[in-house]
This record gives structure tokens, sequence and C-alpha cells, in this order.
């Protein structure tokens, strides 16, 4: 069956334009790609015009409208560069041969890392650089490399002052407005700025929420005229407004449960539930391969290996391995999530436990599991110091040769057990006290 859907829509191979220079307008000329702007079905072709965008394995892309994000992730930084730069040479095709041009000056790049990482290569789209920022604003919301969400915080909060003072003739101590109706102001014009995006940030220091608390609690001063021994809790309280903190979670909440039913979750794996007797299985399954999860395993960098070893768990289940691999990797951050849940900080003991989760006792062998490289350090500190003294004097103390064919020097063959004794005690005291020492040694450099 044939639907006449672009034969309906008026004038959308008939349209024209035409270029004004002051008062001096061109002659008209026909357009020959595009929708209309600001038409209810413009979106929708767009998005149909777009639908084949490339992809590839080592890399994701998110789309809103005509906001284009390629994102990768690994620990090797040449490795994200390289499958970014992959991605854009595939998209830089793609775009010729459908007559889409993208502007690279408007585009820029930026690394996500707590470590201090040095990108010396650029990536390239159309020959042209895309520079690396250490922040990019997208969708509205400044994204700083750390994520501390301090410059969109800041920027927020400099935006609600000046939008306070456009609003200074109606909000005002003096103002003869009622207080309903200068919280209603309030609530839809000032406090939907400084919350903007809050369920993505809402996790930020509370440094930077108590600034945003600092802006409501003028505002409620404003409004209620409140002398200056009045508590900002009795006025939240009077006025029945939650500090923003407890109103952040109520949004991030509402925000959460609402993403499993959004017609965009399952492209992106957001839809899955609760944990199914299915999820159960493919913890079990990861569980007999440590090369899936454990860093300690020697095949754990063979992707031949691991490759196979999720085609036998496709078999198992029945599904796709880009599902398999999404939905595992959601369980084991679950896991991770609830693991460190349980370790309570000092004076935490009163707060109550959270509950247990129904796959944590399938996937207690992630417990015992390598996540990290062991970093060395030549900093120890006083216990570290002190056990390797012990170990010193343990192995000064079993200085004893394993072989009797083994030749010592003359000097120690010919020592006696109390001189040894003495000279056991010379080298800690030595090692105890590096100052008093002729030749002093430097502990915290052995690694």
């Amino acid at each position: 069956m044939q639907v006449p859907f672009l034969s309906t829509y008026p004038k959308l191979s008939t349209r024209q334009f035409s270029v004004k220079i002051n008062d001096n307008f061109s002659d008209f000329a026909p357009i020959t790609a595009g929708v209309p702007q600001g038409s209810i079905l413009g979106p929708t072709l767009f998005n149909v015009y777009i639908s084949d965008i490339p992809q590839t394995p080592r890399t994701n892309i998110a789309l809103f409208a005509d906001d284009t994000t390629i994102f990768a992730e690994s620990r090797n930084i040449e490795a994200i560069i390289e499958n970014l730069q992959n991605h854009l040479n595939i998209l830089s095709s793609w775009c010729k041969n459908w007559k889409i041009s993208i502007n690279p000056s408007k585009s820029a790049s930026i690394m996500f890392s707590l470590r201090r990482n040095r990108t010396t290569s650029s990536l390239n789209f159309n020959n042209a650089p895309i520079s690396w920022k250490p922040t990019l604003k997208y969708l509205g919301v400044t994204l700083d490399k750390r994520l501390t969400w301090w410059p969109h915080l800041s920027s927020k909060i400099q935006q609600a002052y000046q939008r306070l003072s456009r609003l200074f003739p109606i909000l005002n101590r003096k103002s003869t407005l009622e207080k309903k109706c200068s919280l209603l102001i309030y609530k839809q014009i000032l406090r939907p700025l400084i919350t903007y995006a809050c369920p993505i940030w809402g996790n930020c220091a509370p440094t930077h929420l108590k600034k945003l608390q600092i802006f409501q609690n003028k505002i409620l001063r404003i409004i209620t005229n409140a002398p200056w021994f009045v508590r900002n809790q009795s006025i939240h309280k009077d006025l029945k407004i939650p500090i923003l903190q407890d109103h952040i979670k109520i949004l991030a909440n509402s925000f959460f449960k609402s993403i499993p039913k959004s017609t965009g979750s399952m492209h992106y794996q957001l839809n899955i539930g609760p944990p199914t007797e299915e999820d159960k299985t493919l913890a079990e399954l990861v569980g007999f391969h440590p090369c899936l999860f454990d860093l300690g395993n020697p095949s754990y960098k063979n992707q031949i290996i691991k490759e196979n070893v999720w085609k036998q768990i496709l078999n198992e289940l029945n599904r796709p391995v880009d599902d398999c691999k999404k939905r595992w990797k959601n369980i084991k951050n679950t896991y991770n999530k609830k693991r460190r849940g349980r370790k309570l900080g000092t004076g935490s003991a009163t707060r109550e436990k959270p509950s247990k989760w129904i796959l944590e006792d399938v996937l207690t062998f992630l417990d015992t599991a390598v996540y990290e490289r062991q970093s060395l350090t030549n900093v120890t500190n006083d216990e570290d110091g002190e056990e390797y003294l012990n170990s010193l004097e343990n192995s000064v103390s079993q200085m004893e040769p394993e072989n009797e064919n083994i030749q010592l020097p003359s000097t120690l063959e010919s020592t006696t057990e109390k001189q040894r004794s003495e000279e056991r005690s010379r080298l800690l005291q030595e090692l105890t006290n590096p100052e008093e020492a002729e030749d002093p040694i430097d502990v915290s450099s052995k690694v």
C-alpha cells in the first residue's frame, strides 16, 4: 500500500527564494533541497533524510535535530583519536554523496578524563582541523573536561542575576505584587533557568549547589521582605518551597522514571527494566569466561578470543551480540554501584544499608577481578615504611647461601656470627637514621 505522503505536502518542490540587500532584491531562484522552516513535518522529513547516517563499531553517535555528536571511549588516547578520525572520514564521504554541508569551524572536540592528557594530534574534517577545547556547550549545557559542572552553573547563575535585574520593577522588597504572584514568577521564570538539565549535573559538588541555594534564598527574602533575623529555613517552610537540592532530586527522579517510556530509549538501550532470568543466565555465562571482564587475564586484550566467546554466548541466549554486550555493561556497572554503596564510610553506621540486588549472588566473581592496573609510586606512608624496614631486617637476617658452591667474598667468609650481628645492626641504623649515615640511602625512591 502506497501512501501519498510527499504529494500532500504543500509546495515542497516549487519553492523559491531571493536575497535582500538593503532595499534591493535579487531574482527568484528555485530551492532544490530542504524543507520549509518551522513546518510541522520538517523535523520528520529531516530525520528520514539522515536516517542512514554512517556508524562504526568503535564509536557511538547521538543525534538531536541537526546537532550531531560522535563519541568514543578507551584507555588509550591515540586509539580514541584514531577511531573518531575514521568515523569522520566515513561521515565526510556520506555528506558529499547526499549533498550535506557541515561547517568544521562550528565543530569542536573535548576529552573527558581525570588525568592530565596531552592531545597532540587534532581531528580533521574535510581537511579542516577540529580544535580541542577545555569546555564545550552542547544542547544548552556547558561541559568541562573533568565534568565538575562549575562552568555551566556559573554561567546559569550569572544569567539568573541578569534576569532578576530585568524583573526588578515588579520583583523587589517594596513591590505591591501579591506573594503568590511573585512566587509564580520565580517558579516559572527564574528557577527553571538555574535548574536546567539538573538530572545531569545534580551530583555536582555541594559547594556548587550552595551557590544556587544562595540565589534562591535571596529571591525568597525579597518576596517576603523578611528582616535579617528570620532564618531561611523558616521562610522556605512558610512559603512551602523545598530547598533547591530536594527540588533537583524530585526532577531527577521524575526524569529517570520517564526514560524507559520515551521513544528514543530503545535505540540507546535505556528501556532496560529490572533484571530477568535471561540477565541471570547472561551473568552466569560471562562468569565462566574471565577474559571478558578481568584485566589480569592473559586473553583480555585478544579481541579474536573475546569475539568468539561472545558468539558462544549469543548461541546460548539467541540475542544479538551488541545487545548482549550493552546489557552486560549495564549489569556490571549496576553491580559496581551497589558494591560501592555497601561500603559505608566512617560515622555512617546508623544509615540504612542499601537493599540487596537480585543479581549480587551471581556476580560475586567480579569481586576478585582486576579492573585497574596497579600504579607505581615513590611516596610511602609510615606503615609502609615500617613494613619495608621489617622486610629488610628479615632479608638481612636470612642472608645465608643457598648453595655450598657459591663463593662469598673473603671479608664475609672470615666474619663470625657476632660480627654479622653487628653488621646487621649497623645497616638497620643507617636505614632508620639516614642523616647520620655516611652513605645515606633514599628509601622512598625504591619502588
